[in-house]
């Protein structure tokens, strides 16, 4: 199993404009689960989405903490790629 980080880097949510966020994905939510605790993110942060785009959105800094914890760097169109597929694995079209 894998747990990747893509390249996003967007502008931050409505309370923070200055930092840059990526998303956290695994192949297993239990692995990105485990993953995430290990790295210092809360459960409460993650964003499960029904589509299959289930995912932790992090900062700049966690971002490098995922990479060096050993988190696969992907690009925002891979990530698109492995959540539609999930999808269609749910019936989502």
């Amino acid at each position: 199993m894998t747990v990747y980080v893509d390249d996003a880097r967007r502008p931050g949510p409505w309370y923070s404009t200055t930092a840059y966020w990526s998303h956290l994905t695994a192949d297993s939510k239990d692995e990105l689960h485990g993953f995430a605790e290990r790295i210092g993110l809360r459960r409460d942060w993650f964003c499960d989405e029904p589509s299959g785009a289930w995912h932790y959105e992090v900062t700049a800094s966690k971002r490098w903490d995922a990479i060096n914890a050993g988190a696969r760097e992907i690009t925002t169109p891979d990530l698109h790629a492995i959540c539609a597929s999930r999808g269609r694995a749910r019936g989502w079209t």
